[in-house]
């Protein structure tokens, strides 16, 4: 049960990964992205973030002291968590389709996507990541995976508030009909 857990962590992320990797080669043109700066910044946190869970190197302190006992269960629970939390995440790529980017930004002849995941969250990719990460956390259990997990979610909440502007200004009509239906990152709560 333990090395089946570790095996579907570690899958889950890779094969996110090569997704990411091979769909980016079919994304639009850019034709307007949000501020370096802003960009720069999530970034920043959110590699901090992933460094802080996975780092197995440094010594932490209190930091790398457990919040939850060693347990199989829990292992499988991060596990199931990150797995699912990467399927809706390349759900939502899948999704998206050629509108995709790296960072916020409007694609040439961009479409405002409202059907599937993006009907459940407007940012479900990130909805997807935070879900996995979470879920990544519970597995590895240690306080600095707590911190990671705050630094993921502040990075997607930079990066979501750039999107809703860019989308906003793109969208004048449609966009904030959509803000009122659908929630932003936690369905129907968020």
């Amino acid at each position: 049960m333990v090395m089946a857990s570790l095996w579907l962590l570690r899958a889950s992320w890779i094969v996110t990964a090569l997704i990411w990797l091979f769909a980016s080669i079919f994304s639009k043109p850019t034709v307007k992205k949000g501020s370096a700066k802003a960009r720069l910044l999530y970034l920043v946190l959110a590699v901090g973030g992933g460094f802080c869970i996975g780092d197995k190197l440094l010594h932490w302190g209190w930091l790398d002291q457990r919040f939850l006992p060693h347990s199989p269960r829990i292992l499988v629970v991060g596990a199931l968590l990150t797995a699912l939390g990467c399927a809706f995440a390349i759900w939502a790529r899948a999704t998206l389709g050629s509108n995709w980017s790296g960072g916020p930004a409007v694609k040439q002849d961009h479409i405002l996507v409202q059907r599937g995941p993006y009907a459940i969250s407007r940012h479900p990719i990130y909805t997807g990541f935070l879900t996995a990460v979470l879920g990544t956390s519970i597995a590895v259990a240690r306080y600095r995976a707590i911190l990671g997990f705050l630094l993921v979610l502040l990075s997607m909440l930079v990066k979501t508030r750039q999107e809703e502007e860019l989308m906003a200004e793109s969208f004048p009509e449609d966009y904030p009909r959509y803000r009122t239906r659908v929630r932003a990152l936690v369905p129907w709560i968020f």
